[in-house]
């Protein structure tokens, strides 16, 4: 009989440990400010908020801050204002705003966010979320595709958006413009391209589905990979047509001329960035624009080409506040449908979130809305830096092998494309073992 006994005996023990440990863990109580630090509240879906809280906020701009303050007044009159200062002005407020980059600097001092907090672009800057929430991004700059609807509905017909996707029916590849362009009758370019600047090339090595250090390891951009010479493919059918009307159609006559073709408006598809003025430009001219996401590669291309964004900036919670459930509240104000909706109503930013919450904002400029859709297939910048020297980001070799050099090399048929790839990827590779401590004070400071 002793042996069901102590088995008996061993399963009650289990029991009650289970027991203590979910009772210990929220299982059967309340949540707790004292001991738990974070409390939400799931009838209100809200986060509680400390007794006689204070918070301080980063904004980049008053007319923002002053937004904020008035929506957290409204949502909880009851509680203290909150306090709000431009970003730089101070190091100890309890949200802190700034661009990835930056807050990548500050990760040690950001806090791990509660689970209920939301991440609707977890695509974006996911580096600083691999060990846990820490950075919510919230708007961007960067490029985008741009069609001149008038020209292109002159030369075509009506336009037809099927798919609602700002991009016609029959250009929903970079193929079918290269097909197209050849019967257009206009003074215009068909399709804008600089070969001088990475950034405006990133879209177009992406049209096999390569990415700029995909498996992030700062060891690897992945220059050698089986699709980054796809790219370079890519690259080829384009400079099959000359897209510039220039004389021998050499790479040096593609120049960075974007700005130039929106205020000249002798575009019919282009690139256009969050800084250019074109809600100005599109207005003193007769032709209408549309923003959108990138076309696809090819007609039998499964995604889009993807932009890469130049900035991503959002909210981080500070590690040492002293109020971090009412600190959650309030970025989940901030990230809901009527904070971000005040977001647009006071700047000029572009909101970076997914489709089903776009679809539910009011935009005050058609343009800033195409944007926002628009970054819905950008990328952002691998936050990588090299693993000897963390200061240095790994992505800055895209930016120092003078990538374009080599790309121009192959739209004149100097090189082939495997050429193109081994001088890229060779390239890449001295510049990795520059940034490496066994070349530190050789090779690294010449």
């Amino acid at each position: 009989m002793k042996k069901p006994v102590i088995i008996i005996s061993f399963i009650v023990f289990l029991l009650v440990s289970f027991l203590y440990v979910f009772a210990s863990n929220k299982g059967f109580r309340a949540c707790d400010l004292e001991l738990d630090k974070v409390c939400f509240d799931k009838e209100l879906e809200q986060y509680q908020i400390e007794e006689n809280a204070v918070l301080t906020i980063e904004v980049n701009s008053i007319e923002y801050g002053e937004a904020i303050k008035q929506l957290w007044n409204q949502v909880h009159p009851n509680q203290n204002s909150i306090n709000y200062v431009l970003i730089d002005e101070t190091n100890t407020a309890d949200l802190m705003f700034g661009t990835a980059n930056e807050l990548a600097l500050k990760y040690d001092s950001l806090m791990i966010m509660e689970e209920n907090i939301q991440n609707r672009r977890s695509d974006i800057s996911q580096e600083l979320n691999i060990n846990g929430l820490k950075f919510l991004p919230l708007i961007g700059e960067g490029f985008a595709f741009i069609t001149n609807k008038t020209e292109l509905e002159r030369l075509v017909g009506s336009w037809e958006d099927s798919n609602n996707n700002n991009l016609h029916d029959s250009f929903e590849s970079i193929e079918s413009i290269v097909n197209a362009q050849a019967n257009w009758e206009t003074d215009s370019r068909a399709l804008v391209i600089s070969l001088s600047e990475p950034f405006t090339l990133y879209p177009y090595i992406t049209s096999s589905g390569w990415r700029l250090f995909e498996e992030l390891d700062s060891y690897s951009p992945g220059f050698e990979k089986e699709s980054f010479l796809d790219s370079l493919k890519f690259i080829e059918l384009l400079s099959s047509v000359n897209w510039n009307k220039s004389e021998g159609n050499l790479a040096e006559t593609y120049t960075w001329d974007y700005p130039d073709a929106l205020y000249n408006d002798d575009f019919i598809f282009s690139q256009v960035s969050t800084w250019m003025f074109y809600d100005e430009m599109d207005s003193v001219h007769e032709s209408e624009w549309v923003i959108s996401s990138f076309p696809k590669a090819y007609e039998t291309s499964e995604e889009s080409l993807h932009s890469l964004l130049t900035s991503v900036s959002g909210y981080a919670l500070n590690m040492n506040t002293l109020y971090p459930s009412a600190a959650h509240e309030l970025l989940r104000l901030i990230y809901s449908i009527e904070g971000l909706q005040v977001k647009i109503n006071t700047d000029r930013d572009i909101l970076i979130s997914d489709r089903e919450t776009l679809d539910q904002l009011v935009f005050n400029s058609e343009k800033h809305k195409q944007f926002s859709y628009a970054f819905l297939e950008a990328q952002s910048e691998p936050l990588i830096a090299m693993e000897e020297f963390p200061s240095e980001l790994a992505t800055q070799v895209f930016y120092e092998i003078d990538f374009e050099n080599t790309i121009q090399k192959l739209w004149n048929k100097e090189i082939s494309i495997q050429e193109a790839q081994i001088e890229i990827a060779l390239k890449s590779d001295e510049w990795i073992m520059r940034h490496s401590k066994m070349f530190e004070g050789k090779l690294k400071n010449e």
